[in-house]
């Protein structure tokens, strides 16, 4: 089992129940720690360790200079995520006439995908 103790979100993504992987996270110092496993993530942010990477890319996080797809914060991006599986799979969705985006969705993250193709490998942590 590994225990990450850091105060940066972005690790999430390296948690994985079937690896024994969690992020603990300082609440209020190091005294008190968020036990973060994929059922916390689940319930909190509707994705999984794997998929945190692809709710900071989409949603933004000003603290690492992530603009985000604008207009898509938390909740759409996780929406979209749960229909659609992975980034990929929404940008594939954004080409699909018959996807369920809005106009407004679809729109926007055509716009964005520039900042889409590139920041994956800002947003993603070594292993």
């Amino acid at each position: 089992p590994v225990d990450i103790v850091t105060g940066d979100r972005d690790l999430y993504q390296l948690v994985d129940d079937a690896r024994q992987v969690r992020v603990l996270y300082p609440l209020k110092g190091v005294g008190t720690l968020q036990m973060t496993d994929e059922a916390w993530l689940r319930e909190k942010y509707g994705v999984d360790g794997a998929g945190y990477v692809d709710l900071a890319l989409l949603r933004g996080d000003p603290s690492d200079g992530l603009p985000g797809v604008p207009g898509i914060g938390e909740k759409t991006a996780a929406k979209l995520l749960d229909a659609y599986g992975d980034l990929a799979g929404i940008m594939a969705a954004v080409d699909d006439p018959k996807a369920k985006l809005t106009p407004s969705q679809r729109k926007r993250l055509d716009e964005a995908r520039g900042y889409v193709a590139v920041a994956p490998k800002v947003v993603r942590v070594a292993r």
